[in-house]
């Protein structure tokens, strides 16, 4: 039996969007007194953490705790029978739980070998029978509990359009108890919901970052599709003209786009050297000479490759364009936060600009700028030499966790950023760029400014996949696709200009 959490505290949270005043109502459930299983002391500490925070923010909130399976049923359905069409509802779990066949379940108080269980595919049902707006499902429920074998955390899910799972770890791990506080994670959204003028995605990238403790790979994962653009805490009316005109963005500032709903960096303009650094002895002939470009302009790029989250808004908006294939890279499209594969260099084309005004992908030089974040004469986006481990997913990685828990892709910002907070710069899938790829580019004759390629047969692909070799990850590294789409190749973003929200 996989995936059992550590205890058992259920919160749904309406938000009534009409033209009247917004009501907010939340539904608490804390599970910690089981008759079969050791107590959980941290259920009424979360509730009462998440309570307030609730209360802050204006929700009339109820708790129901310690709750036995026929309690739950009947409280889960009662509560879903008051959301109205578009209401937005946030459900947080924490608790015992577990995965049977590839669905997730809670745990009632009175839990023994023979008792049911409640499915969460059963909430995701009741809330797609009201036409509920965004619905935001958080489970803090991978727990250890020496109550029940074989504890290997939970499932990956395929939510409902309009609908974020978020969980406390990733896929098929657990995390040990944590004893009469609040846990890490918990503890992350609680502060992620009090920092005014963030995103729904903006709120779990926070949690993603801080729900973990240091040199814990077991970072918080979230599944997504076609989520809304909603703010718990709206950004001042003021503030975007605070933003634009009183402080012009700096090397390596970050921005939410909202059209996708994906962080870009602001990369200034300059000069920076080319090609094969000093000391790479790995070089190839299309990598050489190293010779120096000329950036002359600023622009935003995204900090991650695209994710499946990010491609179906797009899809959504634009439902004539075909969709990729379905792969076994990403589960399927379980992987919502990993990056989007067997795309088109013209479906990536596309998508750019749909993501903003002059959006495009990036030329080769502004990626390898880009890449290099700031720093000369290093071999990989990180330094001169590979840690196998911890800075990149490709077919060296020996992070056995995550490759325990994710087929070949990873999700986006699971390894370390570049100088520039730049992800996934290296590893992962290989990134589409506006070049045509021609092997004596280099040659000149200079100088070399905003270079781009423009005729050819094959376009480029830069920054080496999850089953490349160190060879591949090279910031140098160079070369021509070689068909039209894979599950190897995804791509990244360039937006000449970013209108603050």
């Amino acid at each position: 039996m996989p995936g059992i959490p550590r205890f058992l505290f259920i919160l749904c949270v309406v938000v009534c969007t009409t033209s009247a005043a917004v009501t907010k109502r939340a539904l608490g459930m804390g599970n910690g007194k089981y008759a079969n299983l050791p107590a959980v002391p941290t259920s009424q500490i979360n509730a009462e953490a998440v309570r307030a925070q609730l209360a802050a923010l204006g929700f009339q909130t109820v708790v129901k705790p310690d709750l036995d399976q026929a309690r739950m049923v009947s409280e889960i359905r009662d509560f879903a029978g008051t959301v109205n069409a578009d209401d937005i509802v946030f459900f947080y779990y924490s608790g015992y739980g577990t995965e049977l066949e590839g669905d997730n379940y809670l745990l009632p108080v009175n839990y023994d070998a023979g008792s049911r269980l409640y499915p969460v595919r059963t909430l995701l049902s009741l809330l797609e029978g009201r036409k509920a707006g965004q619905r935001i499902i958080v489970l803090d429920a991978a727990w250890e509990c020496t109550g029940l074998p074989e504890n290997q955390g939970l499932a990956m899910m395929q939510p409902p359009d309009r609908t974020l799972v978020s969980f406390n770890t990733a896929m098929g791990f657990v995390k040990p108890p944590s004893g009469n506080t609040p846990s890490r994670f918990t503890a992350a959204l609680v502060e992620a919901l009090k920092k005014p003028g963030l995103s729904l995605t903006e709120v779990f990238n926070d949690v993603q970052k801080n729900g973990v403790q240091p040199g814990d790979s077991q970072r918080p994962y979230l599944n997504s599709s076609a989520i809304d653009n909603f703010y718990f805490i709206p950004r001042p009316k003021e503030e975007p003209t605070v933003v634009v005109r009183d402080r012009p963005p700096g090397a390596g500032d970050s921005r939410l786009n909202p059209k996708d709903q994906l962080n870009y960096i602001w990369i200034p303009s300059g000069t920076f050297q080319m090609g094969c650094v000093q000391g790479d002895t790995k070089c190839k002939a299309e990598e050489s000479p190293a010779h120096p470009v000329t950036i002359s302009k600023n622009f935003w790029i995204s900090n991650s490759e695209v994710t499946l989250t990010a491609y179906g808004l797009f899809l959504k908006a634009n439902p004539s364009h075909p969709a990729p294939r379905k792969t076994q890279t990403h589960r399927g499209g379980l992987v919502t936060e990993g990056p989007i594969s067997e795309v088109t260099w013209q479906d990536a084309q596309d998508y750019c600009k749909w993501a903003g005004d002059g959006g495009r992908l990036p030329t080769e030089a502004e990626w390898e700028y880009a890449a290099r974040g700031g720093r000369s004469g290093e071999i990989y986006p990180w330094g001169k030499a590979t840690d196998p481990k911890t800075q990149a997913n490709y077919s060296g990685t020996t992070n056995s966790e995550l490759k325990k828990t994710f087929h070949e892709i990873t999700p986006v910002r699971s390894f370390p950023e570049n100088g520039w907070h730049l992800f996934d710069m290296a590893g992962n899938v290989r990134e589409w760029v506006a070049d045509f790829y021609n092997p004596d580019a280099y040659k000149g004759p200079g100088p070399f400014v905003d270079p781009l390629v423009s005729a050819g047969k094959v376009h480029v692909v830069r920054g080496g996949s999850w089953n490349a070799t160190d060879f591949d990850l090279r910031s140098s590294f160079r070369e021509g696709a070689k068909g039209p789409h894979d599950n190897t190749t995804g791509f990244r973003c360039v937006l000449p200009n970013l209108e603050a929200r």
